[in-house]
């Protein structure tokens, strides 16, 4: 008896261990790190005959259910060596995987251009945001996210705005970026551009921000540098019965301007097919400034009176009743977006990407603000809702054939709804200014690496087709009755422009520590422009019969990085870029305080010579110490001068005011210089250090050797901070401070003067910290008080005055 038994306990045995493993394997999931235990996105993991393939997510695993344990997988990932193991070897491994450098250097991969590259072959600074960090501080806007994380100088003419300045240049010389699309237009002007907020930064995977010129890749625009945007993906299954789904939301309430915030994104994976949706609404009300004010000027930035209106469509100007509430800064704002993505295999991919957003009235606070004899100018100034439309479809091919190792297409629709509303104080006709733009873009990418992956070429081309409708009216608030042709923003019949570029690029490894890399980008740009006969002014004929014109440009670069075994780098790079005049530059009609800007169409482009010279040490205690040293010496800057009419006139007269005539015009010389320090120190597993400091400076230089002050150049700024994190508690403290700036410093109208006080911009210093508890997994609550000590402060050149002390409650989760 016990010998039938024992063959039969032994079966039952093996048969259990069998089931035991099977289950284990059917849910075992891979993780992939580099080989400081740091985890690896994106590594893509697919078998020879392709039938399984997969993505590692934000924690570097991928799920490998269902699998045979004969299976041989491959692991691939961009600067990182190739690996092919089974999955019995996996096991043995502890379904572990360690993957190395092809460069010996590990490094973050960040998007240039569409592409993706390790962070340690480029030769020039930049600063990758992620999305913890993003959401750590529970910024409103990704205006505010790049002012917190990403060493940017913000400007803001009102609560619903954000202008990005970088190193000295702002508006339409940083270039807007979101999953590989140029968003700057024919109309992103000059001044101070706040279309950054139309960004939904509750979807973003990560924001990266390039500093310095890189026309070479981006073309036209990218003289300060580059916002890059990246949206989430949606995730894919990794068989056909297994189809995650992930659905995450966030509320938050603050009180400095009563903000109520709800996100909701829901994503739903299969084989071949993912999709992703997002929602998000935002509700602002008026914007209270802080209440600790510099003793010197103890008036500066309290809205004492406000425009109301009585039951009998009357203006009145009465007492406000909290000087520190901004009455005029209230707005609220949607934004949706939806992605589709079909991976037939691992190798190609094809997406789909649709992204709207719009917004209320936006109220321009500075201009509400604006007093002439006792009494407003306006007893309205407001955007109307600013619309942004894009959808896009993109291809990409992963595959070593003869032309190119990696191919990305990508073809975008974007529309863009951009109006201006305008009441002088007590007249009952509301000008409106309404611009309708519409942009078709293609862009092709490619990358083929030679001589055995040491030497890597990039090549590609880029076209976008603007078309401008700029049509205004008045209407009388009480009839209802409609005044057309009113004199128009940009050229009133026709406004057309068209970008073309193409470029050259090439990467290379000396040795194992430096990398060397040099490229040419050829650029055409051209326009046409036509004035309606109907126009309220005398243009010249040849503006009635259209006038057309174009500019071209070839730039350069050429830079190196060099990494040491002891941990200290170099990054070094000169370089030409470029800036076509857009029809904003060229045809812009605008009236700002005492001035008028009137079309000037001989503007040539802006070009600059650049250098840049980073040093750097990496140890097991500095996780980044750098020192970056700039200088851009521009030729032609486009800048605003006096000017003449039509019929020679320097002045203008419109609805009572007498105007100065002023108009974009192309200066000698520029020049801007600066440096930046960044540093990140672990102290200990549970915390670290951080701190910044940014310092700008810039002139024009006449032709006898003048030097005044250049627009747009921020005061010193920075922020210091420490975190702390341990189990399920973390909490940031930050110092954010900017410099003063006197008013003698300031360079023109575009500087905002009439917005400071009496000597310029103040000096400030603001303490914040943000605390995050996790109540469970699936959960978490965030708390957070900024501008501590209550200040009032104002930021260099804008119209409104930052928030006071600030609190901030959200509760974030997955469901």
């Amino acid at each position: 008896m016990k010998e039938r038994r024992l063959p039969y306990n032994f079966l039952l045995l093996n048969t259990f261990l069998w089931f035991v493993c099977t289950f284990s394997l059917s849910g075992q999931t891979v993780e992939i790190k580099d080989i400081r235990g740091l985890p690896l996105v994106g590594v893509e993991v697919f078998t020879e005959d392709l039938s399984f393939g997969e993505i590692s997510d934000r924690e570097g695993k991928v799920n490998i259910a269902g699998l045979d344990t004969s299976a041989i997988l491959y692991f691939r990932f961009l600067g990182f060596r190739e690996q092919i193991i089974a999955i019995g070897d996996l096991e043995k491994m502890g379904f572990g995987v360690v993957m190395e450098s092809v460069d010996q250097l590990i490094d973050e991969v960040v998007i240039l251009g569409r592409k993706e590259i390790s962070q340690s072959e480029i030769p020039f600074q930049i600063r990758s945001i992620s999305v913890e960090e993003i959401q750590s501080t529970q910024a409103q806007t990704s205006a505010d996210a790049l002012a917190q994380h990403g060493g940017v100088f913000v400007q803001k003419s009102q609560m619903g705005g954000g202008s990005p300045v970088i190193r000295g240049f702002e508006a339409n010389r940083v270039l807007l970026v979101v999953d590989g699309i140029r968003l700057n237009n024919a109309i992103y002007r000059n001044g101070h551009l706040q279309n950054a907020i139309t960004v939904d930064h509750a979807i973003l995977e990560k924001m990266e921000v390039i500093f310095g010129p890189n026309s070479l890749i981006y073309g036209s625009d990218a003289l300060g540098g580059v916002v890059n945007f990246q949206t989430k993906d949606p995730k894919f299954a990794t068989n056909s019965e297994q189809q995650p789904s992930t659905a995450n939301y966030y509320t938050t309430y603050a009180t400095a301007n009563s903000e109520r915030s709800l996100h909701f994104d829901y994503s739903k994976g299969w084989k071949k097919l993912g999709v992703l949706t997002s929602l998000s609404y935002r509700v602002f009300g008026d914007l209270r400034s802080g209440n600790n004010r510099d003793e010197r000027f103890p008036e500066f930035g309290k809205r004492n009176k406000i425009q109301v209106e009585d039951n009998n469509g009357n203006d009145l100007f009465i007492e406000n009743e909290d000087p520190n509430k901004q009455v005029g800064t209230a707005y609220n704002q949607f934004d949706f977006l939806q992605k589709v993505v079909f991976r037939p295999n691992i190798n190609h991919r094809i997406g789909a990407n649709i992204q709207f957003s719009t917004s209320s009235d936006v109220p321009r606070y500075d201009n509400l603000n604006e007093i002439h004899n006792g009494q407003p100018r306006w007893a309205e100034w407001f955007y109307g809702p600013q619309r942004r439309f894009l959808g896009a479809v993109d291809y990409r091919h992963l595959a070593s054939v003869s032309l190119y190792d990696q191919l990305i297409l990508i073809a975008s629709l974007q529309r863009i709804d951009e109006d201006r509303n305008s009441r002088r104080f007590g007249n009952q006709l509301l000008s409106t200014q309404e611009e309708d733009v519409n942009v078709l873009g293609f862009t092709l990418d490619a990358a083929k690496n030679l001589l055995n992956d040491k030497l890597k070429l990039e090549y590609g081309a880029d076209i976008q087709h603007n078309l401008v409708s700029s049509t205004a009216f008045d209407t009388d608030i009480r009839t209802e009755s409609i005044v057309p042709n009113q004199l128009t923003r940009y050229a009133s019949d026709e406004n057309e422009m068209t970008n073309v570029g193409g470029y050259l690029f090439l990467r290379g490894k000396i040795n194992e520590q430096t990398t060397l890399s040099t490229g040419l980008r050829y650029a055409h740009s051209s326009y046409f422009l036509k004035y309606d006969r109907q126009d309220p002014v005398d243009w010249p004929e040849e503006f009635y019969q259209g006038i057309e014109g174009s500019n071209s440009a070839l730039t350069w670069s050429i830079g190196g990085t060099l990494a040491t075994e002891n941990g200290f780098q170099l990054r070094s790079i000169i370089s030409t870029a470029f800036r076509s005049p857009n029809i904003d530059d060229l045809s812009k009609i605008r009236v700002n305080n005492v001035e008028i800007t009137f079309p000037n169409l001989n503007l040539q482009p802006e070009r600059s010579f650049n250098g840049e010279l980073t040093l750097g040490f990496q140890n097991s205690l500095f996780e980044n110490i750098s020192l970056t040293g700039f200088y851009t010496r521009l030729n032609d800057a486009i800048t605003r001068r006096p000017y003449t009419g039509p019929g020679g006139e320097t002045q203008w007269l419109t609805q009572g005011d007498t105007l100065n005539i002023v108009a974009n015009q192309n200066i000698d010389e520029g020049e801007v210089y600066g440096l930046s320090m960044n540093l990140s120190m672990s102290i200990s597993e549970a915390l670290s250090y951080t701190a910044s400091f940014n310092y700008t400076e810039g002139r024009e230089i006449s032709p006898t050797g003048e030097k005044s002050p250049l627009a747009h150049i921020p005061p010193v700024y920075g922020q210091a901070g420490i975190q702390f994190s341990k189990s399920r508690w973390s909490t940031d403290f930050y110092l954010r401070f900017n410099g003063s700036k006197p008013l003698s410093e300031y360079g023109g109208s575009a500087d905002n003067p009439e917005l400071a006080t009496p000597i310029g911009t103040l000096a400030w210093t603001t303490a914040n910290i943000y605390s995050k508890f996790e109540l469970s997994p699936l959960i978490s609550l965030s708390l957070a008080v900024e501008n501590i000590l209550d200040k009032h402060y104002r930021t260099f050149a804008s119209g409104v005055s930052a928030p006071g002390r600030n609190i901030i409650l959200s509760v974030r989760g997955t469901l």
